[in-house]
């Protein structure tokens, strides 16, 4: 694991909860098994807020969890 996708994980479960990079969920399988199989999607899915109880896409999540993957991904910080 490079630097940039550690600083990118470390980043996600920061920001989106312990819970984005427990062992079982679909990033850290995805991780253990082979970095090539993480995906911006793996990165996108964690885009939402709970307003008046429902889940909403939030365009600040989604800018950040795009500036991570491209932190994962080889691009800057």
């Amino acid at each position: 694991m490079s630097q940039n996708q550690f600083d990118a994980l470390v980043s996600l479960a920061f920001n989106a909860g312990p819970t984005s990079v427990l062992p079982g969920n679909e990033m850290m399988r995805a991780v253990n098994l082979d970095l090539n199989w993480v995906s911006e999607q793996n990165f996108s899915v964690y885009n939402k807020v709970t307003i008046n109880g429902e889940k909403v896409v939030s365009q600040g999540l989604v800018n950040r969890r795009e500036a991570e993957w491209e932190m994962f991904s080889g691009g800057g910080p």
